[in-house]
């Protein structure tokens, strides 16, 4: 079983916690739909695997406590913490000391540099953050077109599903150093913004079957971000799973210079300059309002997610 990679970035400033909120309405007599603003900012189209590992993080992100306790017990690393040899209660003693952390919003440049070094590593057969062309983690996502600045790299290219990658990052089995756990938790480094690119066909014999890699961006600290993901909770776990997103509902806030539209995943991104304040946001529909929730900006990206009703 190989170890996953990681590259670490340099420098930032430490963010804070974030807040989040959900509520309803909606209906004939329910709130009047805020006006769409000109401009739609466009956070990528990740694909429900690539939501789904990125559920898994921010959940990590704002409760490390819980997630320590949960990753000892997942049935899929169990294989590679006995190989291993993790200290399973070491490492559940060490995530109740991890503060929690803002989310992530997808940045959909830091998607096409993750996703480009994906295939070459599927198609090619490797496992590293050096590209078969011999480029850097840095290169691709300068390349790609990301303005802000680069702040590391997770790879893994024999994952099984997003939760044992998922495990393979926060674990960090055979990693010493624990390299990809203090990115995936800004242990050391804050950043907002993340690409993550997943290839999820056996293209090559010795890989896969998903190869993965997380692309991390400190993002333009000027802007935090209301991010989250519209879903309808098929199976009532309360959580998002791959395949339950859902696409075409427009995140709309009240005098906000941006909307933004879920896509195939159910995910959405929408940036506000930092410390707006109290911002009331609606989940719209083809026009109808149907949910309506208060929300407080602040230097921080927010988690807001929209659980629907099968």
């Amino acid at each position: 079983m190989r170890m996953a990679c990681l590259f670490v970035g340099l420098s930032a400033a430490a963010l804070g916690c974030s807040s989040s909120g959900g509520g309803g309405g909606g209906g004939p007599l329910g709130p009047e739909p805020f006006p769409k603003p000109a401009a739609a900012h466009v956070h990528g189209d990740p694909t429900p695997l690539e939501q789904e590992s990125l559920e898994l993080l921010q959940r990590a992100r704002a409760n490390p406590g819980a997630e320590g306790t949960w990753l000892a017990q997942l049935p899929a690393a169990q294989g590679a913490i006995k190989q291993y040899a993790v200290d399973t209660a070491q490492m559940v003693q060490e995530f109740t000391t991890y503060p929690p952390v803002p989310p992530l919003a997808f940045n959909e440049k830091l998607i096409a540099a993750a996703r480009g070094h994906s295939l070459d590593m599927a198609t090619v057969g490797f496992q590293g953050h050096d590209g078969s062309n011999g480029s850097s983690a840095k290169d691709r996502v300068q390349a790609a077109g990301y303005a802000d600045s680069y702040a590391g790299e997770n790879v893994y290219a024999s994952a099984k599903s997003p939760e044992h990658c998922h495990a393979a990052f926060l674990i960090d089995w055979g990693v010493s150093t624990l390299g990809h756990r203090i990115n995936a938790l800004d242990l050391k480094y804050a950043k907002r913004e993340i690409g993550i690119g997943t290839i999820a066909e056996n293209i090559h014999a010795d890989y896969g079957p998903l190869v993965m890699t997380n692309d991390f961006g400190y993002g333009d600290k000027k802007r935090s971000f209301v991010t989250g993901v519209v879903y309808q909770d098929a199976d009532g776990d309360q959580e998002y799973d791959a395949g339950e997103g859902l696409a075409g509902y427009d995140v709309v806030a009240e005098s906000a210079e941006f909307f933004a539209t879920t896509g195939q995943s159910g995910g959405y991104a929408v940036p506000f300059a930092i410390n707006t304040g109290p911002m009331v946001v609606q989940l719209q529909l083809q026009g109808r309002v149907v949910q309506e929730v208060t929300t407080a900006i602040g230097p921080d990206n927010v988690k807001l997610d929209f659980a629907l009703a099968p």
